[in-house]
């Protein structure tokens, strides 16, 4: 069934009107009556950007104006001046702006704006901004405390180490769907991230808004995206580059399942958003980008079970049929399939049965527990063993020829919460009055491995050993207890042989849990301050190389040993022709090297200070930025940088460097 989505904030435009008088100074700002733009409010913008166009301004203007409604909604200031940005009034501009301070793009925890409306000059452009609020600041400041708490509760065994950017987008998804219900024109926190993480209570708006803020958590980029005819808000999300649409709110179908959570709305290009009969998004009127149809018939289009993480691994039921499989899945490693879980949900006395599965999935996070008809099963993915852990008495739900089974459960608060119905087709009101509550068997299990703060060096070159100098790891129980590990405890491997992104494997040997995280690797290298030199025969130059790690021993050496003696830093020519230079440093027990060309003559040009043997443009650029103390010379360069003679180098030997490449 679909639901009926409610008008976002369409009601806050009903509570106060604003008239103004007829005789007014030309320059008089006017007020907006805001029931003219609430039709306004599902203005469709493009997906990143469309803003600045919409308003008529440059894009800095834009990034200036979006920092300064920010700012004071952050300070709770009730009028913010944009007369300087010059920007034409329509309802259009002003449903944008609305659009940027309800959508917020980029704040979603902006929830304590209640409404907006602007003054304007007649005939002309935007005075000011006015922002209306629903909170004090101090009940704003509680309220998204509470917001960051219930956001780290279902991010934290994300958020360890691992996960793909596609996997985390999977498993907020999942959690927010099986966390939320969905109400029919809610309340105003029900249109934002505090009504869903603080009551479990949503809109659209509220699925799409809570969905951009726990993404950003994990560094997931999102967009909510709205459409006026349908009246309906979903987001937008950015995976490896490519845009897919997510709807959180119709794969949360009513009547509310425990445990259910659909995917037909899951990372899905426009084509597929138009045309899906299951989930029709038919309108034209919203960000039509994503285009990328690689998911649109991916596997867990068909799943209506939440995928669950336990110990690391990303777990669902594939279903087909009457027959359903628990599964592995990952972005990279695919899925696998570990063993049959297949039941008869029967309904008759007389063995008549629904067809297909109603298995949901669920974990504690040390095992995974899975609905048979009648029986609550448990599975630990470290021995790979199953047993029954709780069996509900469904006698009294049982009657006449009618058999009951169990359609839906979840787990809470350390509870099974069972639905068992006659019929997989039951209400809400059916939910409420057979829902059956039952505790876990308690018992102290380990559960994962919480990452507490990450090792502070993240860049290594070739070579190096992994320094985990800052990590704090704690090996975490179902009880509610945390350990401490040592190194001791932990298996680590890593590559770093070559450059570029290298990959760190953690594992807690006790219980085989483990997990990846990404490090930088660099290729050390020294590098000539030129790589030309000019020197006259017989007198020493010095050498400069500046080495990758800093501070390295250079050691400089040429073939041509006929032509010049080199004595630490300092390089001597013999005779008069090129001589091939080299610089090298040792790290790790791999030599790097760099190499340059010094021309050597009798008497070196004067004003040829990179040594390619003439004075040139680029010489007496070079003398003037030394001459006005921008830049330090060597001693052999400032000898033939004073080309009048006068012992000091300054603008008028670079003016005389410069006449003489022109003459040239």
């Amino acid at each position: 069934m679909k639901k009926t989505i409610s008008l976002v904030l369409c009601a806050v435009f009903a509570v106060a009107f604003y008239t103004y008088a007829a005789a007014m100074p030309e320059r008089s700002p006017r007020v907006l009556m805001r029931e003219e733009a609430a039709e306004e409010l599902y203005y469709s913008l493009p997906f990143d950007d469309g803003y600045a166009e919409a308003l008529g301004i440059s894009e800095e203007k834009f990034t200036e104006l979006r920092n300064r409604l920010y700012t004071a909604a952050d300070n709770f200031e009730s009028t913010v001046n944009v007369e300087d940005f010059a920007i034409p009034y329509s309802r259009a501009v002003l449903g944008t702006i609305g659009s940027l301070l309800y959508k917020t793009p980029g704040r979603p925890e902006l929830f304590q704006v209640q409404s907006v409306s602007c003054n304007y000059y007649p005939g002309g452009s935007l005075a000011e901004v006015i922002i209306y609020y629903n909170r004090t600041a101090e009940q704003y400041e509680s309220d998204l405390k509470t917001c960051e708490a219930a956001a780290e509760a279902l991010l934290s065994d994300i958020k360890n180490f691992g996960y793909t950017d596609l996997e985390k987008a999977l498993l907020i998804h999942d959690r927010i769907v099986k966390y939320t219900e969905y109400v029919d024109r809610g309340s105003d926190d029900d249109h934002n991230i505090f009504g869903l993480l603080s009551n479990k209570t949503a809109v659209c708006e509220g699925y799409a808004q809570t969905y951009c803020y726990l993404l950003s958590k994990v560094g997931v980029d999102s967009r909510m995206v709205s459409s006026s005819a349908l009246m309906h808000a979903w987001n937008i999300v950015t995976i490896n580059g490519k845009k897919y649409h997510v709807d959180a709110t119709w794969d949360d179908p009513l009547a509310d399942v425990d445990g259910r959570a659909r995917h037909s709305n899951f990372m899905c290009s426009t084509a597929k958003f138009r045309s899906d009969g299951a989930a029709l998004h038919n309108a034209s009127d919203y960000n039509s980008e994503p285009s990328d149809t690689t998911y649109d018939n991916y596997f867990w289009q068909d799943s209506d079970s939440g995928f669950e993480l336990c110990r690391g691994q990303i777990y669902y039921i594939d279903k087909s049929g009457d027959t359903a499989k628990l599964c592995r899945f990952s972005e990279h490693g695919g899925t696998e399939e570990i063993f049959d879980i297949s039941d008869r949900w029967v309904c008759k006395k007389n063995g008549a049965y629904y067809p297909g599965n109603y298995s949901r999935l669920a974990t504690d996070g040390s095992f995974l527990y899975y609905n048979t008809a009648a029986k609550i099963m448990r599975y630990d993915p470290k021995t790979e063993t199953t047993s029954e852990v709780y069996s509900p008495d469904l006698t009294a739900l049982s009657s006449g020829e009618d058999v009951a089974a169990i359609y839906g459960f979840k787990i809470e608060d350390g509870n099974f919460l069972i639905t068992p119905a006659v019929s997989p087709n039951f209400t809400e009101t059916t939910k409420a009055e057979n829902l059956i509550t039952a505790k876990i068997p308690a018992e102290k299990v380990f559960k994962d491995v919480w990452f507490k703060t990450l090792q502070t060096k993240t860049n290594y070159y070739i070579g190096d050993d992994f320094d985990p100098t800052g990590m704090e790891l704690f090996a975490r129980y179902t009880d509610g207890t945390e350990e401490p590990l040592s190194l001791s405890d932990l298996d680590i491997k890593y590559d770093f042989s070559a450059e570029g992104e290298s990959y760190v494997t953690v594992t807690y040997v006790k219980e085989g849990y483990g997990g990846t995280f990404s490090v930088n690797v660099k290729k050390p290298s020294v590098k000539f301050s030129s790589s030309v030199l000019a020197g006259e025969i017989g007198k020493p130059l010095t050498l400069r190389a500046a080495s990758d790690p800093e501070g390295l021993e250079v050691t400089f050496f040429t073939e041509d040993k006929e032509k010049a003696e080199i004595s630490g830093n300092l390089i001597t020519p013999l005779s008069e022709g090129k001589i091939k230079i080299f610089a090298s440093i040792t790290y790790n027990g791999v030599t790097y090297t760099d190499v340059a060309v010094l021309s050597a003559s009798e008497k070196p040009v004067l004003g040829d200070l990179d040594g390619n043997g003439r004075a040139d443009a680029a010489d007496a650029l070079t003398i003037l930025q030394y001459s006005v103390k921008k830049i330090t010379l060597l001693p052999e360069q400032t000898a033939v940088a004073d080309l009048n003679g006068d012992g000091r180098v300054t603008v008028t030997d670079a003016l005389l460097t410069l006449k003489a490449s022109l003459a040239a």
